[in-house]
Protein backbone atom coordinates (compact mmCIF):
# COMPACT_ATOMS: atom_id res chain seq x y z
CA UNK A 1 0.00 0.00 0.00
CA UNK A 2 1.52 3.76 -1.29
CA UNK A 3 2.31 5.43 1.67
CA UNK A 4 1.15 9.10 1.37
CA UNK A 5 1.78 12.55 2.78
CA UNK A 6 -0.62 15.12 3.18
CA UNK A 7 0.03 18.80 3.32
CA UNK A 8 -2.91 21.48 4.13
CA UNK A 9 -1.84 24.88 4.36
CA UNK A 10 -3.66 27.14 6.27
CA UNK A 11 -4.18 30.87 7.91
CA UNK A 12 -6.62 32.27 10.26
CA UNK A 13 -9.55 29.94 9.64
CA UNK A 14 -9.80 27.78 12.56
CA UNK A 15 -13.00 26.01 12.13
CA UNK A 16 -12.44 25.53 8.57
CA UNK A 17 -8.67 23.79 9.13
CA UNK A 18 -10.47 21.95 11.90
CA UNK A 19 -13.27 20.53 9.94
CA UNK A 20 -11.04 19.88 7.05
CA UNK A 21 -8.43 17.61 9.25
CA UNK A 22 -11.56 15.43 10.47
CA UNK A 23 -12.84 14.94 7.29
CA UNK A 24 -9.23 13.58 6.37
CA UNK A 25 -9.17 11.33 9.41
CA UNK A 26 -12.47 9.29 8.06
CA UNK A 27 -10.54 8.43 5.24
CA UNK A 28 -11.36 4.96 4.18
CA UNK A 29 -7.49 4.66 3.15
CA UNK A 30 -5.07 5.37 6.08
CA UNK A 31 -1.88 4.72 5.32
CA UNK A 32 -0.78 8.56 5.51
CA UNK A 33 0.63 10.78 7.72
CA UNK A 34 -0.43 14.54 7.67
CA UNK A 35 1.45 17.98 8.00
CA UNK A 36 0.04 21.49 8.44
CA UNK A 37 1.36 24.52 8.17
CA UNK A 38 0.10 27.36 10.12
CA UNK A 39 0.87 30.81 8.18
CA UNK A 40 1.22 32.55 11.55
CA UNK A 41 -2.51 32.71 11.84
CA UNK A 42 -3.82 35.10 14.57
CA UNK A 43 -7.30 33.58 14.88
CA UNK A 44 -5.99 30.69 17.36
CA UNK A 45 -5.88 28.08 14.98
CA UNK A 46 -2.65 26.39 15.60
CA UNK A 47 -3.47 26.23 19.49
CA UNK A 48 -6.91 24.32 18.45
CA UNK A 49 -5.27 21.80 16.14
CA UNK A 50 -2.92 20.77 19.07
CA UNK A 51 -5.55 20.44 21.40
CA UNK A 52 -7.38 18.55 18.78
CA UNK A 53 -4.93 16.76 17.10
CA UNK A 54 -1.57 17.15 18.53
CA UNK A 55 -0.78 13.41 18.15
CA UNK A 56 -2.14 12.86 14.78
CA UNK A 57 -0.33 14.92 12.79
CA UNK A 58 2.60 17.21 12.44
CA UNK A 59 2.19 20.65 12.64
CA UNK A 60 4.73 23.34 11.53
CA UNK A 61 4.27 26.92 12.43
CA UNK A 62 5.49 30.19 10.80
CA UNK A 63 6.49 33.37 12.28
CA UNK A 64 4.93 35.38 9.29
CA UNK A 65 2.64 34.93 6.72
CA UNK A 66 4.33 34.28 3.55
CA UNK A 67 1.61 33.45 1.53
CA UNK A 68 0.42 29.85 0.61
CA UNK A 69 3.19 29.10 -2.34
CA UNK A 70 5.55 29.57 0.26
CA UNK A 71 3.12 27.67 2.87
CA UNK A 72 2.61 24.47 0.33
CA UNK A 73 6.89 24.57 -0.26
CA UNK A 74 7.34 24.29 3.69
CA UNK A 75 5.13 21.25 3.96
CA UNK A 76 6.60 19.75 0.72
CA UNK A 77 9.80 19.71 1.96
CA UNK A 78 9.01 18.43 4.97
CA UNK A 79 7.44 16.03 3.73
CA UNK A 80 10.30 14.97 1.27
CA UNK A 81 12.79 14.57 3.90
CA UNK A 82 10.08 10.87 4.76
CA UNK A 83 9.83 8.12 2.29
CA UNK A 84 6.24 8.74 0.55
CA UNK A 85 5.05 7.89 -2.58
CA UNK A 86 2.59 10.38 -3.40
CA UNK A 87 1.99 14.01 -1.41
CA UNK A 88 -1.58 15.11 -1.68
CA UNK A 89 -1.88 19.17 -1.21
CA UNK A 90 -4.74 20.18 0.37
CA UNK A 91 -6.19 23.90 0.64
CA UNK A 92 -8.19 24.26 4.42
CA UNK A 93 -11.42 25.31 3.47
CA UNK A 94 -12.50 21.99 1.84
CA UNK A 95 -13.69 18.61 3.40
CA UNK A 96 -12.79 15.73 1.15
CA UNK A 97 -15.46 12.53 0.75
CA UNK A 98 -14.16 9.38 2.64
CA UNK A 99 -13.08 7.50 -0.58
CA UNK A 100 -11.75 10.85 -1.96
CA UNK A 101 -8.04 9.64 -1.27
CA UNK A 102 -8.90 6.22 -1.87
CA UNK A 103 -9.81 7.10 -5.57
CA UNK A 104 -6.77 9.22 -6.10
CA UNK A 105 -4.31 6.53 -5.49
CA UNK A 106 -5.77 4.18 -7.49
CA UNK A 107 -5.68 6.00 -10.11
CA UNK A 108 -1.81 6.86 -9.94
CA UNK A 109 -1.23 3.09 -9.06
CA UNK A 110 -2.64 2.32 -12.62
CA UNK A 111 -1.16 5.17 -14.52
CA UNK A 112 2.69 5.22 -15.00
CA UNK A 113 2.64 8.64 -17.20
CA UNK A 114 0.39 10.90 -15.27
CA UNK A 115 2.78 13.06 -12.41
CA UNK A 116 -0.35 14.36 -10.41
CA UNK A 117 -4.35 13.94 -10.42
CA UNK A 118 -7.17 15.68 -8.80
CA UNK A 119 -10.66 15.92 -7.15
CA UNK A 120 -13.76 16.98 -8.61
CA UNK A 121 -14.57 19.89 -7.02
CA UNK A 122 -18.22 20.53 -5.65
CA UNK A 123 -19.42 23.74 -3.85
CA UNK A 124 -19.18 23.12 -0.11
CA UNK A 125 -22.37 25.32 -0.23
CA UNK A 126 -24.38 23.50 -2.96
CA UNK A 127 -22.66 20.06 -3.19
CA UNK A 128 -25.30 19.70 -6.59
CA UNK A 129 -22.39 21.84 -8.35
CA UNK A 130 -18.95 21.39 -9.93
CA UNK A 131 -16.83 24.31 -8.94
CA UNK A 132 -15.24 23.63 -12.26
CA UNK A 133 -13.54 20.60 -13.90
CA UNK A 134 -10.46 20.70 -15.90
CA UNK A 135 -8.49 23.49 -17.22
CA UNK A 136 -6.73 24.63 -20.52
CA UNK A 137 -3.86 26.74 -20.97
CA UNK A 138 -3.41 28.03 -24.43
CA UNK A 139 0.35 29.83 -24.70
CA UNK A 140 -0.48 30.91 -28.10
CA UNK A 141 -3.23 33.47 -27.42
CA UNK A 142 -1.96 33.69 -23.22
CA UNK A 143 -5.39 32.54 -21.64
CA UNK A 144 -6.61 30.33 -19.65
CA UNK A 145 -9.98 28.40 -19.54
CA UNK A 146 -11.75 26.88 -16.83
CA UNK A 147 -14.42 24.32 -18.11
CA UNK A 148 -17.65 23.56 -16.41
CA UNK A 149 -17.08 26.02 -14.01
CA UNK A 150 -20.48 26.41 -11.71
CA UNK A 151 -22.40 23.42 -13.68
CA UNK A 152 -24.74 21.11 -11.94
CA UNK A 153 -22.71 17.98 -10.90
CA UNK A 154 -23.91 14.67 -13.39
CA UNK A 155 -23.77 11.57 -13.62
CA UNK A 156 -22.32 11.98 -17.33
CA UNK A 157 -19.46 13.65 -16.53
CA UNK A 158 -15.91 11.59 -17.76
CA UNK A 159 -14.49 9.53 -15.21
CA UNK A 160 -11.10 10.66 -15.98
CA UNK A 161 -10.40 14.44 -17.45
CA UNK A 162 -7.02 15.54 -18.46
CA UNK A 163 -5.95 19.02 -17.74
CA UNK A 164 -3.24 21.29 -17.39
CA UNK A 165 -3.75 22.54 -14.21
CA UNK A 166 -4.90 21.12 -10.72
CA UNK A 167 -5.72 23.77 -8.06
CA UNK A 168 -3.88 22.44 -4.91
CA UNK A 169 -7.15 22.38 -3.05
CA UNK A 170 -7.02 18.58 -4.12
CA UNK A 171 -3.73 17.73 -5.06
CA UNK A 172 -2.26 14.00 -5.55
CA UNK A 173 1.71 13.97 -6.82
CA UNK A 174 4.17 11.54 -7.20
CA UNK A 175 6.83 12.23 -5.32
CA UNK A 176 9.74 11.54 -7.81
CA UNK A 177 7.88 14.53 -9.92
CA UNK A 178 9.04 16.98 -6.88
CA UNK A 179 12.51 15.73 -6.56
CA UNK A 180 13.21 16.09 -10.47
CA UNK A 181 11.03 18.79 -11.44
CA UNK A 182 10.88 21.32 -8.00
CA UNK A 183 7.79 22.20 -6.22
CA UNK A 184 5.70 25.05 -6.08
CA UNK A 185 7.46 28.11 -6.70
CA UNK A 186 6.93 30.51 -2.83
CA UNK A 187 7.42 33.92 -4.68
CA UNK A 188 4.18 33.71 -6.08
CA UNK A 189 2.76 34.28 -2.77
CA UNK A 190 -0.62 33.02 -4.05
CA UNK A 191 -2.51 32.30 -7.32
CA UNK A 192 -0.12 29.95 -10.08
CA UNK A 193 2.00 28.61 -8.13
CA UNK A 194 -0.23 25.20 -8.37
CA UNK A 195 -0.15 26.15 -12.62
CA UNK A 196 3.51 26.51 -12.81
CA UNK A 197 4.19 23.60 -10.92
CA UNK A 198 2.14 21.20 -12.64
CA UNK A 199 3.56 22.92 -15.67
CA UNK A 200 6.97 21.28 -15.44
CA UNK A 201 5.07 18.38 -15.38
CA UNK A 202 3.79 18.30 -18.64
CA UNK A 203 6.46 19.80 -20.51
CA UNK A 204 8.93 16.96 -18.88
CA UNK A 205 6.19 14.74 -20.98
CA UNK A 206 3.85 13.67 -18.42
CA UNK A 207 0.08 14.05 -17.85
CA UNK A 208 -2.15 16.01 -15.51
CA UNK A 209 -5.69 14.30 -14.60
CA UNK A 210 -8.87 14.95 -12.94
CA UNK A 211 -10.21 11.59 -11.45
CA UNK A 212 -13.94 12.80 -10.81
CA UNK A 213 -14.80 9.93 -8.08
CA UNK A 214 -12.50 11.14 -6.27
CA UNK A 215 -14.96 14.07 -4.50
CA UNK A 216 -13.64 16.98 -2.41
CA UNK A 217 -16.02 20.13 -1.57
CA UNK A 218 -14.51 23.57 -1.50
CA UNK A 219 -15.90 26.50 -0.44
CA UNK A 220 -17.25 29.41 -2.58
CA UNK A 221 -15.45 32.43 -2.78
CA UNK A 222 -16.74 35.76 -1.40
CA UNK A 223 -18.60 36.91 -4.43
CA UNK A 224 -19.13 40.75 -3.15
CA UNK A 225 -15.21 41.62 -3.02
CA UNK A 226 -13.61 43.99 -0.28
CA UNK A 227 -10.57 44.43 -1.69
CA UNK A 228 -8.69 43.94 -4.91
CA UNK A 229 -6.14 41.23 -3.34
CA UNK A 230 -7.28 38.92 -6.41
CA UNK A 231 -6.59 41.48 -8.79
CA UNK A 232 -3.48 42.08 -8.24
CA UNK A 233 -2.02 38.51 -7.64
CA UNK A 234 -3.63 36.78 -10.30
CA UNK A 235 -2.51 39.48 -12.63
CA UNK A 236 0.70 39.96 -11.80
CA UNK A 237 1.22 35.81 -11.42
CA UNK A 238 -0.64 35.23 -14.87
CA UNK A 239 1.75 37.63 -16.84
CA UNK A 240 4.96 36.24 -15.17
CA UNK A 241 3.48 32.65 -15.92
CA UNK A 242 3.39 33.12 -19.50
CA UNK A 243 6.49 35.75 -19.67
CA UNK A 244 8.22 32.52 -18.26
CA UNK A 245 7.07 30.28 -20.98
CA UNK A 246 6.67 31.94 -23.78
CA UNK A 247 9.62 31.85 -26.48
CA UNK A 248 11.44 35.09 -27.54
CA UNK A 249 9.00 35.24 -31.02
CA UNK A 250 6.20 35.86 -28.86
CA UNK A 251 7.27 38.57 -27.15
CA UNK A 252 5.53 40.88 -29.74
CA UNK A 253 2.53 39.35 -29.64
CA UNK A 254 2.36 38.67 -25.74
CA UNK A 255 2.83 42.30 -25.73
CA UNK A 256 -0.13 43.28 -28.07
CA UNK A 257 -2.58 40.70 -26.15
CA UNK A 258 -1.25 42.85 -23.00
CA UNK A 259 -1.82 46.57 -24.30
CA UNK A 260 -5.20 45.28 -25.43
CA UNK A 261 -6.06 44.04 -22.13
CA UNK A 262 -4.67 46.99 -20.19
CA UNK A 263 -6.68 49.11 -22.73
CA UNK A 264 -9.62 47.97 -22.60
CA UNK A 265 -9.76 47.40 -18.77
CA UNK A 266 -8.34 51.37 -18.40
CA UNK A 267 -11.50 52.67 -20.83
CA UNK A 268 -14.23 50.81 -19.71
CA UNK A 269 -13.04 50.33 -16.25
CA UNK A 270 -13.20 54.36 -15.85
CA UNK A 271 -16.62 54.05 -17.83
CA UNK A 272 -17.33 51.78 -15.14
CA UNK A 273 -16.23 53.55 -12.27
CA UNK A 274 -14.01 50.88 -11.21
CA UNK A 275 -10.75 52.82 -10.74
CA UNK A 276 -9.60 50.57 -7.80
CA UNK A 277 -9.47 47.61 -10.02
CA UNK A 278 -7.86 49.39 -13.40
CA UNK A 279 -5.04 50.86 -10.67
CA UNK A 280 -4.01 47.68 -9.02
CA UNK A 281 -4.29 45.58 -12.02
CA UNK A 282 -1.85 48.31 -13.89
CA UNK A 283 0.92 48.25 -10.27
CA UNK A 284 0.58 44.43 -11.16
CA UNK A 285 1.94 44.76 -14.47
CA UNK A 286 4.40 47.15 -13.47
CA UNK A 287 5.83 45.12 -10.63
CA UNK A 288 6.15 42.30 -12.42
CA UNK A 289 8.17 44.01 -15.04
CA UNK A 290 10.47 45.39 -12.72
CA UNK A 291 10.88 41.81 -10.89
CA UNK A 292 8.58 42.45 -7.77
CA UNK A 293 7.49 39.17 -6.47
CA UNK A 294 6.03 37.37 -3.16
CA UNK A 295 3.85 39.63 -0.90
CA UNK A 296 2.25 42.83 -2.46
CA UNK A 297 4.51 46.29 -1.15
CA UNK A 298 2.45 48.75 0.41
CA UNK A 299 -0.28 50.21 -1.35
CA UNK A 300 -0.74 47.68 -4.19
CA UNK A 301 -4.21 46.01 -2.88
CA UNK A 302 -6.85 48.78 -2.57
CA UNK A 303 -10.39 48.66 -0.71
CA UNK A 304 -13.05 48.88 -2.93
CA UNK A 305 -16.13 51.36 -2.74
CA UNK A 306 -19.40 49.78 -2.15
CA UNK A 307 -20.85 49.56 -5.56
CA UNK A 308 -23.42 47.23 -7.24
CA UNK A 309 -22.37 46.38 -10.39
CA UNK A 310 -24.26 47.89 -13.63
CA UNK A 311 -25.29 44.70 -15.16
CA UNK A 312 -26.97 44.26 -11.94
CA UNK A 313 -28.69 47.15 -11.74
CA UNK A 314 -30.42 46.58 -14.85
CA UNK A 315 -31.06 43.08 -14.30
CA UNK A 316 -32.83 43.80 -11.03
CA UNK A 317 -35.51 45.84 -11.83
CA UNK A 318 -37.46 43.34 -14.24
CA UNK A 319 -38.50 39.74 -13.22
CA UNK A 320 -39.24 37.90 -16.53
CA UNK A 321 -35.91 37.86 -18.60
CA UNK A 322 -34.69 36.32 -22.10
CA UNK A 323 -31.08 35.77 -22.73
CA UNK A 324 -29.29 35.43 -25.88
CA UNK A 325 -26.86 33.25 -25.33
CA UNK A 326 -24.30 34.12 -27.99
CA UNK A 327 -21.49 34.03 -25.67
CA UNK A 328 -21.58 31.11 -23.15
CA UNK A 329 -19.14 32.40 -20.77
CA UNK A 330 -21.10 35.61 -20.40
CA UNK A 331 -24.12 34.02 -20.13
CA UNK A 332 -22.73 31.56 -17.42
CA UNK A 333 -21.91 34.73 -15.01
CA UNK A 334 -25.14 36.47 -15.56
CA UNK A 335 -27.28 32.84 -14.37
CA UNK A 336 -24.88 32.41 -11.93
CA UNK A 337 -25.47 35.67 -10.83
CA UNK A 338 -29.43 36.12 -10.94
CA UNK A 339 -29.38 32.59 -9.14
CA UNK A 340 -27.55 34.25 -6.30
CA UNK A 341 -29.13 37.94 -6.16
CA UNK A 342 -32.55 37.15 -7.54
CA UNK A 343 -33.24 33.40 -7.69
CA UNK A 344 -37.37 34.49 -7.99
CA UNK A 345 -36.82 35.73 -11.70
CA UNK A 346 -37.77 33.58 -14.70
CA UNK A 347 -34.74 33.40 -17.05
CA UNK A 348 -35.12 31.61 -20.45
CA UNK A 349 -32.05 31.33 -22.57
CA UNK A 350 -32.00 31.34 -26.32
CA UNK A 351 -28.69 29.41 -27.93
CA UNK A 352 -28.13 30.21 -31.32
CA UNK A 353 -25.21 27.53 -32.50
CA UNK A 354 -25.71 23.97 -31.42
CA UNK A 355 -22.23 22.72 -31.01
CA UNK A 356 -20.31 20.52 -28.13
CA UNK A 357 -19.92 23.61 -26.05
CA UNK A 358 -23.61 24.53 -26.55
CA UNK A 359 -25.02 20.81 -25.71
CA UNK A 360 -22.32 21.02 -22.59
CA UNK A 361 -24.19 24.29 -21.62
CA UNK A 362 -27.65 22.74 -22.01
CA UNK A 363 -26.76 19.53 -20.13
CA UNK A 364 -25.03 21.50 -16.99
CA UNK A 365 -27.95 24.50 -16.91
CA UNK A 366 -30.92 22.92 -15.40
CA UNK A 367 -32.22 26.12 -12.87
CA UNK A 368 -32.84 27.83 -16.56
CA UNK A 369 -35.50 27.59 -19.63
CA UNK A 370 -33.55 26.58 -23.28
CA UNK A 371 -35.67 27.66 -25.99
CA UNK A 372 -34.99 27.68 -29.51
CA UNK A 373 -35.54 30.99 -31.67
CA UNK A 374 -38.93 29.51 -32.88
CA UNK A 375 -39.94 29.31 -29.14
CA UNK A 376 -39.92 33.08 -28.77
CA UNK A 377 -42.53 35.14 -28.17
CA UNK A 378 -41.33 38.87 -27.58
CA UNK A 379 -44.34 40.10 -25.08
CA UNK A 380 -43.54 37.21 -23.01
CA UNK A 381 -40.24 39.04 -21.45
CA UNK A 382 -39.52 42.38 -20.07
CA UNK A 383 -36.15 42.44 -20.55
CA UNK A 384 -34.23 40.73 -23.36
CA UNK A 385 -30.11 40.58 -23.06
CA UNK A 386 -27.97 39.73 -25.77
CA UNK A 387 -24.64 38.11 -24.51
CA UNK A 388 -21.25 38.83 -26.09
CA UNK A 389 -17.76 38.28 -25.46
CA UNK A 390 -16.90 42.04 -25.55
CA UNK A 391 -19.29 45.12 -25.74
CA UNK A 392 -17.28 46.74 -28.61
CA UNK A 393 -18.14 43.98 -30.49
CA UNK A 394 -22.01 44.59 -30.43
CA UNK A 395 -22.18 45.18 -33.94
CA UNK A 396 -21.26 41.85 -34.89
CA UNK A 397 -24.46 40.51 -32.87
CA UNK A 398 -27.46 40.23 -35.63
CA UNK A 399 -29.93 38.57 -34.14
CA UNK A 400 -33.57 38.27 -35.35
CA UNK A 401 -34.57 40.06 -31.79
CA UNK A 402 -33.38 43.29 -30.83
CA UNK A 403 -32.01 43.36 -27.59
CA UNK A 404 -32.78 45.84 -25.14
CA UNK A 405 -29.39 45.29 -23.50
CA UNK A 406 -25.67 43.79 -24.10
CA UNK A 407 -23.47 41.82 -21.50
CA UNK A 408 -20.10 40.76 -22.21
CA UNK A 409 -18.26 38.12 -20.09
CA UNK A 410 -16.58 41.12 -18.27
CA UNK A 411 -20.18 42.81 -17.41
CA UNK A 412 -19.75 45.25 -19.10
CA UNK A 413 -22.85 47.29 -20.82
CA UNK A 414 -24.39 48.46 -23.47
CA UNK A 415 -27.36 49.66 -23.14
CA UNK A 416 -28.54 53.29 -24.75
CA UNK A 417 -27.06 55.70 -27.40
CA UNK A 418 -24.55 57.18 -25.16
CA UNK A 419 -23.31 53.76 -24.51
CA UNK A 420 -22.70 53.02 -28.07
CA UNK A 421 -21.38 56.58 -28.72
CA UNK A 422 -18.37 55.27 -26.19
CA UNK A 423 -17.73 52.10 -27.88
CA UNK A 424 -17.54 53.85 -31.01
CA UNK A 425 -14.63 56.21 -30.27
CA UNK A 426 -12.49 53.32 -28.72
CA UNK A 427 -10.79 52.32 -31.37
CA UNK A 428 -9.37 55.92 -32.28
CA UNK A 429 -8.44 56.56 -29.06
CA UNK A 430 -7.29 52.41 -29.06
CA UNK A 431 -4.72 52.89 -32.16
CA UNK A 432 -3.21 56.10 -30.75
CA UNK A 433 -2.12 54.13 -27.28
CA UNK A 434 -1.20 51.20 -28.86
CA UNK A 435 1.22 53.54 -31.20
CA UNK A 436 3.02 54.79 -27.93
CA UNK A 437 2.81 52.03 -25.75
CA UNK A 438 3.35 48.83 -27.69
CA UNK A 439 7.21 49.52 -28.56
CA UNK A 440 8.19 50.34 -25.16
CA UNK A 441 6.56 47.06 -23.89
CA UNK A 442 7.81 44.73 -26.04
CA UNK A 443 11.32 46.09 -24.99
CA UNK A 444 10.77 46.00 -21.51
CA UNK A 445 9.08 42.53 -21.86
CA UNK A 446 12.35 41.14 -23.51
CA UNK A 447 14.68 42.73 -20.81
CA UNK A 448 12.42 40.94 -18.21
CA UNK A 449 12.29 37.91 -19.73
CA UNK A 450 16.23 37.88 -19.98
CA UNK A 451 16.18 37.89 -16.30
CA UNK A 452 14.09 35.24 -15.59
CA UNK A 453 15.84 32.98 -18.17
CA UNK A 454 18.81 34.00 -16.32
CA UNK A 455 17.27 33.24 -13.12
CA UNK A 456 15.94 29.66 -14.07
CA UNK A 457 19.78 29.15 -15.44
CA UNK A 458 21.12 29.90 -12.18
CA UNK A 459 18.66 27.86 -9.94
CA UNK A 460 19.33 24.81 -12.13
CA UNK A 461 23.17 25.00 -11.63
CA UNK A 462 22.76 25.68 -8.18
CA UNK A 463 20.18 22.49 -7.95
CA UNK A 464 22.86 20.01 -9.64
CA UNK A 465 25.77 21.39 -7.44
CA UNK A 466 23.89 20.41 -4.17
CA UNK A 467 23.32 16.77 -5.75
CA UNK A 468 26.68 16.98 -6.87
Amino acid sequence: MKKVGIVICTWNKKEYILNCIESVLNSTYKNYDIYVVDNASTDGAPEAILEKYQDKLTLIRKTENTGGADGFHWGIQAALKKNYDYLWLLDNDILVDSNALFHLVDYLNRNSNVAAVGSKLLYMENPDRVQYLNTEIDMDNFTITKYLANSEDNPKLPIEIETDVIPACSMLIKTEMLVKYGDMDPEYFIYMDDSDMGFQFILNGYKLMIYTPSIVYHKRGALDRTTTFGDYYSRRNTLYFFLKYIRYDQIYSFAEYIIDQSFKEFYFGTYNNRFEVVLTRQFALEDMLNGIRGRAVEGRILELPIQIPRAQLVIEKYYKLVIIGSDLTATSYIIEMIEHKYPDKVVDVILNDENEDTAIFVDQMKSVNILSMNDFVLDRYELIIQTCKHVLDYKLYNSEITPHVYIDRYSNVLENEQDKQYMDNCERIYSNYKAINLPILVDRLQRRKDEIDCQIALRKRDSVESFG
